[in-house]
């Protein structure tokens, strides 16, 4: 689901989603093909980009309306959650949040900690095991895109953005989910003091 308040974006994303069509009122490209005797003939469409098919179901429409209902309290579980984590990781000294700006406004869809992995003595696929050991998940979120092999080959190099090289090499995404109680959310700021001091 895309939310928009730009028009020109707006029927973009109508195209996008349906084969670079738009059946409803996008000026057609060639009105000749489009009319007879100056009507619009009822079958016609045009196809004015490329798109692709990621037109949302009735079933995903209904979930995604259930859904905006309990925005609300998700969003204020998030928060708690996300206050809890950093006033845990405030002190410490090698792991920080990636972000603290904005935390009021931000819909918390993860959690990130930037962590000096070598000061800490220890590598981020090693603290990820040591987390797994423990039954708790995390990931990196995201690789750069200049240091994807696609990118790369068009010509883009990593060392041309050290400001998402640093970031990707303290990146840690730990668990952060509405369902997250407050016995796990301690299991998991309990593996992270024992680990990183």
């Amino acid at each position: 689901m895309i939310t928009t308040n730009d028009e020109p974006t707006y029927r973009k994303l109508l195209r996008l989603c349906s084969h670079g069509i738009n059946k409803l009122d996008d000026p057609f490209e060639l009105p000749e093909q489009a009319q007879t005797g100056g009507e619009r003939n009822p079958w016609y469409y045009e196809m004015q980009e490329l798109g692709f098919n990621f037109r949302i179901t009735d079933i995903q429409c209904g979930l995604a309306l259930s859904q905006f209902q309990k925005l609300e309290k998700f969003m204020a579980k998030r928060r708690v959650l996300v206050d809890t984590y950093d006033q845990a990781f405030a002190g410490m000294r090698h792991c920080r949040p990636a972000q603290t700006e904005g935390r009021d406004r931000s819909g918390h869809h993860i959690y990130v900690l930037r962590i000096d992995f070598e000061a800490a003595g220890m590598s981020r696929a090693g603290l990820m095991r040591e987390l797994n050991a423990r039954q708790i998940g995390s990931q990196v979120h995201y690789i750069p895109v200049p240091a994807q092999p696609y990118y790369r080959r068009l010509g883009f190099k990593p060392s041309d953005y050290p400001n998402a090289q640093s970031y990707y090499s303290e990146a840690l995404t730990i668990p952060l989910f509405y369902d997250l109680t407050d016995e796990k959310q301690e299991h998991v700021i309990a593996a992270f003091k024992e680990l990183l001091g």
